[in-house]
């Protein structure tokens, strides 16, 4: 007997057509349109804290951007050591654009647990804050190339003492601190008038003081993990994404900007 006979479609209801039509390739594809459909609206909800869904699709692409820069890539395995926490979802959206796989690793594992699977991760491990010790300590003589952590409060600021108790958060510089890599690379994607096309699409991309990338390395970093017509056909570095008073990004304001120093998708 081989899966093709698929003797379980026998005990559907007869209201059940044993046929389900599949939408999308790939779970970030489904998310990608899930995007597209509905930008602003929330996507995670976090306490005080809450992410839109364009929001959550930039901080995964900043993320893998951080992540990519760290040798990770397609097939690489990469530990995810978190309880319920929204950088949870931004990580796993970053490995599914990387092509990474994600190694789960239970929060409940402790010590001797972790230290069996950490072989698997293969790359690196995210974990939290508070179980950075005891990650340091399984990772002793392990091949994993690097280490991020995160806290339980970096997406919220309500700090109720009910729920977060008082705890001092361990240092992290801002090359291991994961909020602080989602703040490296923020970008904007337009649409600008194009005398052929009618529309193009036009990437505008801030990166923080400290941080490196180049117009032609951000245009390669797409063009390998998206189709050609899902990537921006030119891309804009500038020093500051302009803002709305409510803090959002300003794309009108990018629309009319001059552009000078674009590089253009060849």
């Amino acid at each position: 007997m081989v899966d093709e006979d698929r003797p379980w479609t026998e005990l559907y209801p007869a209201a059940f057509s044993a046929e389900v039509p599949i939408s999308y390739a790939s779970l970030l594809e489904a998310w990608q349109a899930r995007v597209l459909r509905n930008p602003d609206r929330s996507a995670v909800a976090y306490f005080d804290g809450s992410m839109t869904a364009r929001e959550l699709d930039n901080a995964s692409d900043a993320l893998a951007a951080a992540l990519h820069t760290r040798g990770t890539g397609r097939g690489d395995g990469v530990g995810i050591y978190l309880q319920n926490i929204p950088q949870y979802a931004i990580v796993l959206l970053a490995l599914w654009k990387l092509g990474a796989a994600a190694v789960v690793l239970s929060p409940m594992y402790r010590r001797h647990e972790l230290r069996r699977l950490v072989d698997d991760a293969g790359v690196g491990i995210i974990c939290a804050d508070t179980a950075l010790m005891e990650t340091l300590e399984s990772l002793a003589g392990r091949p994993v190339r690097w280490l991020i952590s995160t806290s339980d409060r970096g997406l919220q600021t309500r700090d109720d003492p009910r729920v977060f108790p008082a705890v001092a958060r361990p240092p992290a510089s801002a090359a291991r601190d994961l909020v602080a890599l989602l703040r490296g690379v923020r970008a904007a994607i337009v649409g600008r008038p194009d005398d052929y096309r009618g529309e193009e699409v036009v990437a505008f991309v801030s990166i923080k003081p400290g941080a490196t990338a180049s117009e032609r390395e951000l245009i390669e970093f797409v063009r390998q993990r998206f189709a050609p017509y899902k990537c921006p056909r030119a891309v804009v570095i500038v020093g500051e994404l302009p803002k709305t008073q409510t803090g959002k990004i300003c794309r009108r304001a990018l629309r009319d900007a001059p552009t000078p120093t674009e590089v253009r998708h060849p």
